[in-house]
């Protein structure tokens, strides 16, 4: 028996304003859902860390900065998974030879192994997603591809006041 009754925030009442807040629940699912079909391949890797597994997978090493840059994650977050990643044996670090205060990440042997189950997972998954794409009779990616194009060409300030001062 729960000790409290559950109270549900209704973010449908305030319109599209939460409209990240159904994104979010959404990513959360469908990395729910990868980490089963991960889990089903026996892929360690978690699948969040999966785009950082294949970005290292055909490099000597890279650095943090590098590797936060290139998937567009802060470096906090980075070297959260690189963490998760050495505990799992799929990467390491080593010093930088010039720059002594750098650490750069390398792929293990059993890393690269991971890599390759999970391209053959991520096969999977792409087609799970056009297939709800197809059923919802919609490309989600390419709609959130293109609201984010127009929100940098205009933000929501600049949209919301305009609309406000035409009702």
């Amino acid at each position: 028996m729960a000790k409290y009754d559950r109270k549900q925030f209704n973010f449908d009442e305030y319109g599209t304003a939460f409209f990240d807040a159904h994104l979010h629940r959404l990513r959360v699912l469908i990395s729910a859902q990868c980490d089963e079909i991960f889990k089903a391949h026996d892929i360690k890797v978690p699948s969040m860390s999966a785009s950082m597994v294949l970005f290292l997978e055909n490099s000597t090493g890279e650095p943090v900065g590098v590797i936060a840059d290139a998937l567009d994650y802060s470096h906090q977050l980075i070297n959260k998974r690189i963490a998760i990643l050495e505990r799992l044996g799929c990467l390491r670090r080593r010093q930088d030879k010039v720059d002594k205060r750098r650490s750069i990440v390398v792929l293990t042997k059993r890393g690269k192994a991971e890599a390759k189950k999970v391209r053959e997972a991520l096969r999977i998954i792409d087609l799970g997603i056009e297939d709800a794409f197809t059923e919802a009779n919609m490309d989600l990616q390419r709609s959130v591809q293109n609201m984010q194009q127009y929100l940098l060409a205009r933000s929501l300030s600049v949209r919301g006041e305009t609309q406000s001062k035409k009702r």
